[in-house]
Formats: structure tokens, C-alpha cells, sequence
């Protein structure tokens, strides 16, 4: 195993089960680097596009119509008034984007990739911790009425 590569943290978690805040808590006990919402503000950014359109595209993947309207090249109004949209994402490229990031970051190591696929994406890499963070029903429950 190669010394020089650097500890790295995956985090998977069930909605409500607070996986995010035990995240941000550690990676700031450890003083590594912590990547959950940042992963989409650093998209958003590079590609010029709203950080709420990576965020909802990141939730769900393209319909059937929406994936054959894109392939076509007819997307609506704007395709009707040749309104250029800023940029449309396809789940492809959203999940080639991701990865691109996801491997930069373990390259620097000493960093905690809340979801996002950094499991799989980083299943083969030396020296990462992939954790599930699952909590009992009861807890989640309580969790998301409290939010």
C-alpha cells in the first residue's frame, strides 16, 4: 500500500438520521476538509448554472420525455422561441461532474464526502473509511418533525 496516500471519509446516510451534522462535527475535530452541499455550490459554479438547479437535478434523475426531448433537441418555450437555456444538464453529465470532483478531492486526501455516491466512487481507493449512518425509526422520526 502506498504510504503517501492520504486518510479520506465517506459518509452515507438516511434522511434524517443527522449524517450531515456528524460530518461537519468531525471534519472539524479532525481538520479535514468536508464536502456534502459544497460538492453542488462548486458544480453550480463551475458550470454557470444555479445551485438549485444542481441540487433538484442531483435529487431525481430525467424522465423518459425529458431525456428524449433532450436527445431531439425540443425542450419547450425554449426551443420554441430559441431561447437558449444557461446550460441543461444531463444525469450523465451531472454524474461525470460529480465523480471529476469526488476523485480531485481524495487526490488531496484528509477529507469527508457526505453522500453523492463517494462510496462507490471511491470503493477501490487505500485508506478510506466508507460509514452508513442509520439511525433507529424512532430517532429519524423525531429528527425531521424537529426540522
Amino acid at each position: 500500500m502506498d504510504s503517501t496516500i492520504t486518510p479520506m471519509l465517506t459518509i452515507s446516510h438516511q434522511y434524517g438520521s443527522g449524517g450531515s451534522l456528524i460530518a461537519r462535527d468531525l471534519g472539524r475535530r479532525l481538520a479535514w476538509s468536508m464536502w456534502d452541499k459544497e460538492i453542488v455550490h462548486r458544480i453550480a459554479t463551475e458550470y454557470a448554472v444555479a445551485e438549485e438547479y444542481v441540487e433538484e437535478k442531483d435529487e431525481r434523475v430525467d424522465s423518459f420525455i425529458e431525456r428524449m426531448a433532450g436527445i431531439l433537441g425540443t425542450s419547450g418555450f425554449e426551443a420554441a422561441y430559441n431561447v437558449p437555456p444557461p446550460m441543461w444538464l444531463s444525469d450523465t453529465q451531472l454524474a461525470h461532474m460529480t465523480r471529476a470532483i469526488i476523485k480531485e478531492i481524495a487526490e488531496e486526501g484528509k477529507a469527508i464526502i457526505v453522500g453523492r455516491g463517494g462510496n462507490c466512487i471511491l470503493a477501490e481507493r487505500p485508506k478510506a473509511l466508507h460509514v452508513f449512518v442509520s439511525p433507529a425509526h424512532e430517532a429519524r422520526v423525531q429528527r425531521v418533525m424537529a426540522v
